[in-house]
């Protein structure tokens, strides 16, 4: 079934994907029009999670978040915000911004870990 939801589950404004008959349900993706910004996000049972979001007042486009300030914003409070991979089987280069500083390190061949000691560490 394909629905037009908001990210309240009511029907309007959106394209989402449900098997059900009230038209969301745990893992639902969705893309809805929300106050003239599109938001893709998909619905956790409870509510719908942003995962990418288009500003139409500032013309910004985020990445974990709602609230994107700048041509690009990507947020994360517990992961790099940036890696960079020179393909399969080598180790990728990480960006994180905790608030406090900037780091640049390079993680695991699998992505799963960061090194300890980062390549370098600014303090904001």
């Amino acid at each position: 079934m394909i629905s037009f939801t908001d990210n309240t589950a009511n029907t309007k404004g959106g394209v989402g994907y449900s098997n059900t008959s009230n038209g969301l349900f745990a893992g639902t993706m969705n893309l809805y029009a929300q106050n003239s910004n599109l938001n893709f996000g998909y619905y956790n049972g409870a509510t719908t999670v942003s995962r990418a979001y288009i500003d139409n007042t500032y013309g910004t486009f985020g990445i974990g978040t709602t609230t994107p300030r700048f041509g690009l914003t990507i947020a994360s409070s517990t992961l790099p915000q940036l890696s960079l991979s020179a393909g399969a089987g080598l180790p990728q280069l990480v960006f994180r911004n905790t608030g406090s500083a900037f780091y640049i390190s390079t993680s695991t061949v699998e992505g799963t870990a960061t090194t300890s000691t980062p390549a370098l560490e600014i303090a904001l």
